[in-house]
């Protein structure tokens, strides 16, 4: 019997390639200023990629345009593209020499570190809001309906 597929019903949205790398490939940690709080962990949040695009430079430009050269013209805009599980939102010290060490995805403040992770079969247009914002019901049950589980 295979792990059942979640139904998040609450999202955060990121800029693009950030939002598709989260959800389908090698991004396995967030950064953020403030840690998850309610619901405790592991939480599943819908990713949902914004309007605007990410601004990259030095070493993580160059993962993102080998990972996926045609990012910028490919990539969705304005709608859910997958989910993740969040498991554990933790602070960054660069001098812990802990598990975040090396890990050119994590700078902090606070790292939110990725377990699990879906891509949508097709993106499902939608606004987008800050912080980590509640999914209308009817949009929570498409988004469960079209994930698929990254391996």
């Amino acid at each position: 019997m295979g792990a059942v597929t979640p139904r998040p019903t609450r999202a955060l949205t990121l800029h693009q390639p950030w939002a598709t790398l989260i959800t389908a490939g090698p991004k396995n940690v967030e950064n953020r200023g403030w840690a998850l709080r309610s619901g405790g962990f592991p939480q599943v949040l819908a990713i949902h990629a914004g309007q605007t695009e990410a601004t990259l430079s030095g070493e993580i430009a160059e993962i993102a345009d080998q990972l996926w050269p045609r990012w910028r013209r490919q990539a969705p805009r304005g709608a859910f593209v997958g989910a993740i599980e969040v498991v554990a939102c933790v602070e960054f010290d660069a001098g812990a020499g802990g598990r975040l060490e090396g890990n050119p995805w994590a700078f902090g403040p606070i790292c939110w570190l990725r377990g699990r992770h879906w891509i949508l079969e097709r993106p499902i247009p939608h606004r987008g809001a800050m912080s980590a914002w509640n999914i209308p019901p009817d949009v929570a049950d498409a988004i469960a309906a079209g994930l698929i589980e990254v391996p």
